[in-house]
């Protein structure tokens, strides 16, 4: 299980300048009429983003000849002038989609789809599930095949007894009803 701090403000401080790709000027509408500042943030941002990509994509390479499965889970996302806000970063108080929705990607070396091709079809099975990472354990142990009291299979994902219609609450809130 893999967290870094790619996506983490100052954005211009996640990635070494050889991996400078984007700049303020390249930004589509209607980011492109943003201040210098927004759009040089903005683009100082999708830089971050690009150079965790490789991170991830290379820290996977290490273990393709490995019996290995390797996750990799953000804590959250950022808010970066998403429609022409003010706000720039995450907060605690007043989230909004661009900072709860986080991609989870798992790999899964070719030996280990080999050994596990149930666990590795139940992976591609839910894909398109709705998640919360407070269930992450939940998943771990089924991946794992670890079984405790606490174990609830309706909260992992790869498992068919996965409960995709549990409200995801966050702050109180069911977040795909008020917050999406």
């Amino acid at each position: 299980v893999i967290h870094l701090m790619g996506g983490h403000g100052l954005y211009n401080l996640r990635y070494p300048y050889a991996f400078t790709k984007y700049q303020k000027d390249d930004l589509a509408a209607p980011e492109n009429t943003y201040s210098e500042s927004k759009r040089t943030e903005i683009a100082q941002y999708a830089d971050a983003i690009f150079y965790n990509d490789f991170v991830v994509s290379s820290i996977f390479g290490k273990f393709a000849d490995k019996d290995a499965l390797v996750i990799y889970l953000p804590d959250h996302g950022e808010a970066v002038y998403d429609n022409d806000t003010a706000m720039s970063g995450h907060v605690e108080e007043h989230p909004n989609r661009y900072m709860l929705e986080v991609p989870m990607l798992i790999y899964a070396s070719p030996s280990w789809r080999e050994r596990h091709p149930d666990k590795w079809q139940a992976i591609q099975a839910a894909v398109n599930r709705p998640y919360m990472t407070d269930d992450m354990i939940h998943t771990l142990l089924d991946l794992l095949d670890i079984r405790t009291p606490e174990y609830d299979p309706s909260r992992s994902i790869v498992n068919p007894a996965y409960n995709e219609k549990r409200p995801r609450i966050v702050q109180g809130q069911d977040y795909d009803k008020s917050m999406k």
